[in-house]
């Protein structure tokens, strides 16, 4: 499960039956344990968000944004 440092509130997205997480301002870390299968060699993960202000005001999203990690060893 996604682990966060700050709790998130569910927002409807407006004309969906979906929700986003919405975040307090200020720094959030979030972190999600990736498990790939012994036959995997897994050292990234690619990452989607839009940050936005309490007035409504986004930035652009940031699309399949890659990010490269170690992976350890369990």
């Amino acid at each position: 499960p996604l682990e966060d440092s700050l709790s998130a509130r569910r927002e409807p997205l407006r004309g969906s039956s979906a929700e986003l997480l919405v975040y307090p301002s200020g720094p959030v870390s979030l972190r999600l344990q990736v498990a790939p299968d012994a036959a995997s060699r897994v050292d990234a993960v690619l990452v989607t968000y839009m940050t936005c202000s309490d007035h409504s005001q986004c930035t652009v999203p940031v699309v399949r944004r890659r990010i490269q990690f170690e992976p350890q060893a369990q």
